[in-house]
């Protein structure tokens, strides 16, 4: 990672950080907190190297301040602390009936995404835990030793 870096992290992707880095969570604004159904992010500073749990490579992409990207929900691991997060069904109105939400991403910076979605044993694994439990896990020291 890099020291201007200040991309978000959803817990559940994180494997492992090597020494040298440090983190800290991130309330999110209410805003995102109720879209992406995520309380607390993790921000990474300092040298060193992270290791995600994702299906399949991680692609980095630059964000264009006078375009939006459109992302699948399921398809973004992690994105800048000052981008805007808009719900929305990528093409017309008759689309929206057949087609998943997605993101539409506006702001600078770069964002990572996986080119799949996970499957289902991947899936249910990650957002097994309620609200509650994973912000107390976040909050409290060792929380992910002691809750399980």
């Amino acid at each position: 990672m890099k020291e201007e870096d200040d991309l978000l992290f959803d817990f559940r992707h994180v494997l492992f950080y090597t020494s040298g880095m440090s983190f800290r969570t991130q309330v999110q604004t209410v805003r995102n907190a109720i879209m992406t159904r995520d309380f607390v992010k993790m921000k990474f500073r300092g040298p060193g190297t992270l290791g995600l749990l994702t299906f399949g490579p991680l692609y980095p992409v630059r964000l264009n301040p006078g375009e939006p990207l459109y992302v699948d929900i399921q398809c973004l691991v992690a994105y800048p602390e000052r981008v805007r997060l808009t719900p929305c069904v990528y093409g017309n109105t008759l689309a929206s009936q057949y087609m998943n939400y997605q993101w539409e991403v506006t702001g600078s910076g770069t964002v990572l995404l996986q080119p799949g979605k996970p499957d289902k044993r991947l899936e249910e694994h990650m957002s097994g835990d309620g609200l509650l439990k994973r912000v107390l896990r976040e909050v409290i020291p060792f929380g992910g030793v002691f809750i399980k």
